[in-house]
């Protein structure tokens, strides 16, 4: 994509006319014709600057010219991308350029602030900040509705000036999109256009984590000697330890222990001494032991799956399923008991997969389970669900007990494709 900087007086314009919800002839009805608007606002003609305040005055623009505190806010806002890069705290620069929004939106970096406060906001993770300004930032962009609102008025903006974004700015709304869509091939896209404008680790780790949403692990492996020189070329530490864990999750899907130790260790050995190891500590364990539990060492999965502290349905459902193995019908019975509170929850309404895991595991509780003609019905169910709602790893923990089951029902030909199935996958999951 060939992108050229714009005059920033008109993606102001278009912006806040787009924003208002009003069209090019009302704006420019006895200042200048549409054709004219037209071409200010795609940057492709100067603006004679009589014109230009008219334009200006009639969307209640008051445009930032001030040159010391455009160089302070450019200086915040590539100080905000550099955190972003190496994994560095950013609310305090955030609140900084939040503090200055309305005037910053009426600035030459009105791209730039909109690209931040995307970001920002799109995190799975975003911390709750001093509800005065934010309060104030959604009276202007979203009539006082949640964050939410905020980011999707925000976003919609962003999409009507991606012709007016440099490469690095577009690669930027790039990553915003791939957070916000669900659809894997779409976030493929996404992350694709991400490393393409930004070309650093930032823009593989986003092709990475694409990757492993596919469960192309392959992929992941083979990108090993390009990250880590990437990484070592900016001194990112956080980037690496980022790709070693990810490295040794997509070995843990497989069940490949060795190997997933092997990275995770990597990983434990660059950030146990910094701030970062909270972060990836809980992970870390909880993979560690799923993995050993999938294995048979059910012994280094309790104490994998002890080292978790957060008691969520996941966690649980690992340590339901190790105490039935280990015949330990009480602690499993506590676990299956949370899991059910788990699922009454709201944010769990429509969550098919964790359902039927649930269900799956309360019918292990019964004897010579695989037999069941009711169990053969409930796991291909699972299977459906695991496929359409959660990564490969998901599905692979349950291969034995799927081919056990179909084997136990003389369902041979489902068995073979099953397996074959599995096996396509886990090819790619070794060089």
């Amino acid at each position: 994509m060939n992108r050229k900087e714009k005059n920033p007086a008109g993606m102001i314009l278009r912006a806040e006319r787009i924003r208002q919800g009003k069209g090019q002839k009302e704006v420019c009805y006895g200042i200048c014709v549409v054709s004219y608007l037209s071409k200010i606002e795609r940057g492709s003609a100067e603006p004679d600057m009589a014109i230009l305040k008219q334009l200006f005055a009639r969307l209640g623009i008051n445009y930032e010219t001030d040159s010391a505190f455009l160089t302070e806010s450019r200086k915040q806002i590539d100080e905000f991308f550099y955190n972003l890069q190496y994994g560095l705290e950013n609310e305090t620069v955030w609140k900084k350029l939040a503090g200055k929004w309305d005037r910053l939106l009426m600035s030459p970096l009105t791209i730039d602030i909109r690209l931040v406060s995307a970001i920002y906001y799109s995190e799975s993770t975003w911390k709750e900040v001093d509800e005065s300004f934010i309060e104030s930032l959604m009276k202007k962009e979203a009539d006082g509705n949640d964050i939410q609102n905020f980011l999707n008025e925000n976003v919609s903006t962003l999409a009507q000036l991606e012709d007016c974004m440099d490469e690095k700015q577009y690669a930027y709304y790039s990553l915003v999109c791939s957070r916000l869509t669900k659809d894997p091939a779409e976030k493929m896209e996404w992350y694709q256009k991400v490393q393409h404008g930004l070309q650093n680790t930032l823009g593989m780790s986003c092709l990475i984590s694409g990757y492993y949403e596919q469960a192309e692990y392959d992929a992941i492996h083979r990108m090993e000697n390009r990250f880590v020189t990437a990484a070592l070329e900016e001194g990112n530490v956080y980037a690496l330890a980022d790709y070693y864990f990810m490295n040794g999750s997509a070995y843990a899907c497989v069940d490949m222990d060795e190997m997933m130790t092997v990275y995770y260790e990597r990983t434990r050995r660059l950030l146990q001494n910094t701030g970062w190891w909270k972060e990836y500590e809980q992970g870390l364990y909880y993979n560690m032991g799923a993995t050993y539990l999938a294995v048979g060492r059910y012994e280094e999965a309790l104490d994998c799956l002890n080292r978790v502290r957060s008691e969520d349905f996941l966690l649980c459902h690992k340590k339901a399923w190790l105490h039935l193995l280990l015949g330990n019908t009480r602690e499993a019975d506590h676990y299956l008991a949370i899991m059910k509170q788990l699922l009454s929850r709201k944010d769990m309404k429509g969550k098919m997969a964790e359902r039927l895991m649930y269900e799956e595991l309360c019918m292990e509780q019964k004897q010579d389970f695989t037999a069941d003609p009711a169990y053969l019905d409930l796991i291909e169910r699972l299977i459906r669900a695991l496929i359409k709602e959660k990564s490969f790893g998901f599905l692979y923990q349950y291969k034995n007990v799927i081919l056990e089951a179909y084997t136990r029902q003389r369902k041979y030909k489902k068995a073979l494709e099953f397996s074959e199935q599995i096996s396509a996958k886990t090819r790619k999951s070794t060089f």
